[in-house]
């Protein structure tokens, strides 16, 4: 499948499908989704890294390489994450969530 979208005077240009579905999971994302701003405060990184994870037609170079090294091994790309580092990441999150909540407020 192929995207085509029309570039400001350059006519159609096409794309390949998404490489990551971040877009997808963040309007999910709880009752009313997710904002690229409110994601990016909670993942720790800027809402231009969302914004080009969003729009990216091929995994970053870095995460490709790491997918090829677990399909090579034949493991989810999950595996080859510590878990300590995963559990780590996973409460920092969770930190940044709890200092957001509104509901804290009440």
């Amino acid at each position: 499948m192929t995207t085509t979208i029309e570039e400001r005077g350059k006519g159609p240009v096409r794309f390949g499908p998404l490489a990551l579905h971040v877009q997808a999971l963040r309007q999910w994302a709880g009752p009313s989704g997710v904002s690229q701003e409110e994601l990016s405060k909670l993942a720790g990184v800027s809402a231009r890294v969302i914004r080009k994870y969003e729009s990216m037609t091929r995994l970053p170079e870095t995460l490709e390489c790491l997918l090829l090294i677990a399909l090579a091994l034949r493991v989810p790309v999950e595996r080859l994450i510590d878990p300590r580092t995963r559990e780590r990441l996973a409460n920092e999150v969770e930190s940044r969530r709890e200092s957001r909540d509104p509901r804290k407020d009440s």
